[in-house]
């Protein structure tokens, strides 16, 4: 049995770890603030269009962070909308080091609405002529170790959304 998953993929989605990485948002000294837009193959009906807006802040007192996110994708006739709140703690024991452990949780919402399908062979019995909406609970999970002049992490995410049931 195999299970696949992607996300969104623009070239600014990499400039923004918190997208992939909860325990990012842990850095002090400023509210982060990120947005992206990006519409693909313009003119093209059922083109790639995402949005992806992230804020949080850390508050030094409890060596934590804040923050919420939004992302919507959208392809052909299918829509994916994951909104999720993170937090994320930071251990610093040295200036020059330091270990944040984040975790992020919200909903992981798909649509697919087949009514805007063009098929070759109209009433082709494989395709999904419907609208369907399907919500699962999401959550993310990272480490990340900043030290000076390097930054290694490891995370996961969807890590509850994309489960496949037999129904």
């Amino acid at each position: 049995k195999a299970m696949a998953q992607a996300d969104i993929s623009s070239s600014t989605h990499w400039n923004n770890r918190a997208s992939y990485n909860p325990a990012f948002i842990a850095r002090p000294d400023y509210l982060y603030l990120f947005s992206d837009a990006r519409r693909q193959w313009m003119g093209i009906d059922g083109a790639p269009v995402v949005y992806n807006i992230q804020v949080s802040e850390y508050i030094h007192n409890l060596s934590s962070a804040f923050g919420l996110s939004l992302v919507t994708d959208k392809i052909g006739a299918t829509r994916a909308i994951n909104p999720m709140f993170t937090y994320a703690f930071r251990i610093a024991k040295q200036s020059n080091w330091a270990l944040s452990m984040g975790l992020s949780t919200g909903l992981f919402i798909r649509t697919i609405n087949g009514s805007l399908f063009e098929p070759d062979n109209p009433g082709d019995p494989s395709l999904f002529y419907n609208y369907k909406k399907t919500t699962k609970p999401d959550f993310n999970a990272g480490v990340e170790f900043q030290s000076t002049h390097f930054i290694y992490g490891i995370s996961s995410t969807h890590l509850f959304s994309l489960r496949k049931t037999d129904s």
